[in-house]
């Protein structure tokens, strides 16, 4: 056991152990391509957000938002944060409903958002 210990902490401690792992080619490509399609994702969803304002109004109501189609409208796009939208439905009506959508990193290429619950 005593040379089974020895022997780990030898190779534990000896040079080849201590460099950082190769990385091949094709992984740094692998990861490079990650890397550019969070960048794309960011942008689209960045793009999607401004078209949802444009429909639905502003930032949201505590922000200055409007809701869409002027004062009778009941639709409203509230930004919580980057990742968390809220459409508010039947505003200045007796039926109200708050739509709560998370916003992945990966959206909109490989992860659509989804309601929060």
């Amino acid at each position: 056991a005593a040379a089974a210990a020895a022997a780990a902490r030898e190779i534990a401690t000896s040079p080849a152990a201590a460099a950082e792992p190769e990385v091949t080619e094709e992984e740094e490509a692998f990861w490079e391509a990650a890397r550019r399609g969070e960048a794309e994702d960011a942008e689209a969803a960045e793009q999607e957000l401004e078209t949802l304002r444009a429909i639905y109004g502003g930032g949201g109501e505590e922000e200055g938002g409007e809701a869409a189609g002027g004062g009778g409208a009941s639709v409203v796009l509230q930004v919580v944060s980057a990742r968390e939208w809220r459409f508010r439905f039947g505003l200045g009506t007796p039926l109200q409903a708050t739509l709560e959508v998370f916003v992945p990193g990966r959206y909109p290429s490989r992860e659509p958002p989804h309601p929060m619950s």
